[in-house]
């Protein structure tokens, strides 16, 4: 089973930007009512599974298999270990990098850490969703946007302050909430781009069985252990859209998240930059950016 065949399971079709102007109030009227709080991510192929930059290097260094939490911490350590070897936790400033900061500076340079790219503005998620390479363009390939609820599970000052991860000693166990709800943080504003794309960072530990559900017709199994991890390194519960209302029927789900898969690409992308200014060009406004994501080399 492929990530893809468990998202679509899930997942609400849009083929364009008012159709997914139209799919945003859906999943955010459970905000007032039942007091969630979404965060939002894009990726350009709809079948990606969603990885952080630590499970894939663990992915890559052991012939494809994917990490379970013990195997990811032991990764995580000995990359925090090296980092500080170097030594980069020192700043400009003379001060002592945090280990969270230091893990925020080492993702935004490429190095693997749990952190996931995340933001509170579903219209930056999608521009990431449609942004895409000449040959996903030519295959036809979707994108797809992810909301996943975060409410009451924000990293506070003192977590983001410790000198090591807070979550190796706060939170041990796979039946602990680490590996049963996202957690987010919101980095300080160091640089442009976190401005631009209102961006935070999703973490969490790789998710038991007991956190998703996979509806096989015409019966209903749980995912196994090793498909949960295929398709994900981050706990959250995907909500059928079939199911997504009317908020007065029944009891609501307990912490929400929902996919969107994104039809007609190169067409949404011209209108999101028409309409809302929203491009790559906006969101990285700087030579990097453009090395990355200029489209005349692409």
């Amino acid at each position: 089973m492929t990530p893809d065949d468990y998202w679509k399971t899930y997942e609400h079709e849009v083929d364009s930007l008012g159709s997914f102007l139209e799919a945003v109030p859906k999943i955010s009227g459970y905000v007032a009512p039942y007091q969630t709080r979404f965060v939002w991510r894009g990726v350009s192929d709809a079948s990606f599974g969603l990885h952080s930059k630590l499970a894939r290097a663990y992915h890559y260094k052991n012939n494809g298999a994917w990490p379970n939490e013990k195997q990811l911490r032991g990764l995580e350590t000995a990359v925090l270990e090296e980092a500080r070897a170097w030594p980069l936790q020192w700043h400009d400033t003379g001060g002592r990098l945090s280990a969270l900061p230091l893990l925020a500076v080492l993702q935004h340079f490429g190095a693997p850490t749990r952190l996931i790219d995340f933001t509170f503005n579903p219209l930056v998620a999608l521009c990431f969703a449609v942004e895409q390479t000449a040959a996903q363009r030519a295959a036809g390939t979707d994108g797809r946007v992810f909301a996943v609820d975060v409410a009451g599970y924000e990293v506070d000052d003192t977590d983001a302050e410790d000198s090591e991860p807070w979550w190796l000693a706060k939170w041990g166990s796979v039946a602990s909430p680490w590996c049963q709800r996202a957690v987010v943080w919101t980095p300080p504003p160091i640089e442009q781009r976190i401005v631009r794309q209102q961006a935070c960072f999703l973490m969490g530990g790789v998710p038991s069985t007991s956190t998703t559900r996979y509806v096989d017709d015409p019966t209903r199994r749980q995912l196994r252990a090793g498909e949960v991890r295929e398709c994900m390194s981050i706990p959250f519960t995907l909500v059928d859209w079939g199911h997504l209302g009317p908020l007065a029927r029944g009891r609501p789900p307990l912490y929400p998240s929902f996919t969107l898969r994104i039809k007609n690409p190169d067409a949404i992308r011209r209108d999101l930059d028409r309409l809302f200014g929203y491009s790559m060009r906006s969101l990285f406004p700087d030579a990097s950016g453009f090395a990355d994501y200029g489209r005349s080399f692409r």
